[in-house]
């Protein structure tokens, strides 16, 4: 899995053993991210080829990996090589995530990817949602691709409603899965009308000459 890597090695050649082997040492630790060091001791070695599994690493993170050889005398040479883990989904959601009504239609969206420790690999996407709260507006989705690191597709929120609360969902995606989600909701402002009173009428009937009585229907909800 993402957090394993399996170990093998052959003995020494027999002419370079100079003794009885008694053990193993195989010394790892992560080098793109601060890792503590870590060392095993295998006893009693016999002369087979040897393995072991490393676990509990960190997703997507090449690991130097050095193995050596001990007679009762000391350690011999080290063999020495790197490997990195697999991919795995994200581990936690992206950073600094924020949103901004720039008018009342549309809604400019921004955040940073999970950090460093939880990326799981190579963000390829992340998958944006939004719905309007009070008018129960379909769910809506966005997959923003990433290129070279950077959004293909600007993350703005159009032809939105006005005075209207969204709640807006986005998480990062590498090619094995998505991670967790994050979330806040935005109030678009009010705007004014975009269309006239409806029905609209008037009538001078059982009044004096100098009236009008006018009438008409609101278009939408209105102040109480």
């Amino acid at each position: 899995n993402a957090t394993s890597i399996f170990v093998s090695w052959e003995v020494p050649i027999l002419n370079d053993l100079n003794g009885i082997l008694v053990n193993y040492s195989i010394n790892y630790s992560g080098i793109e991210i601060d890792t503590v060091p870590r060392v095993i001791y295998l006893s009693n070695p016999n002369l087979t080829n040897q393995s072991i599994t490393l676990i509990d690493l960190e997703e997507y993170t090449t690991y130097s990996i050095n193995v050596s050889s001990y007679t009762k005398v000391g350690k011999g040479p080290d063999a020495i090589l790197t490997h990195r883990t697999n991919q795995d989904v994200p581990t936690d959601i992206p950073t600094s995530f924020s949103a901004n009504a720039i008018s009342p239609n549309i809604i400019n969206t921004t955040w940073e990817p999970p950090t460093a420790y939880h990326l799981g690999g190579v963000i390829t996407s992340y998958t944006l949602t939004y719905t309007g709260r009070e008018r129960h507006s379909e769910l809506k989705t966005k997959i923003l691709i990433v290129l070279n690191g950077s959004i293909y597709i600007t993350p703005a929120l159009t032809d939105l409603q006005e005075d209207t609360h969204y709640l807006i969902s986005v998480r990062a995606n590498t090619s094995v899965g998505a991670g967790p989600w994050t979330n806040l909701t935005v109030h678009t402002p009010e705007d004014v009308p975009s269309s006239s009173v409806r029905n609209l009428t008037t009538s001078t009937e059982g009044l004096n000459a100098t009236s009008i009585f006018v009438n008409w229907e609101v278009v939408g909800k209105c102040q109480s």
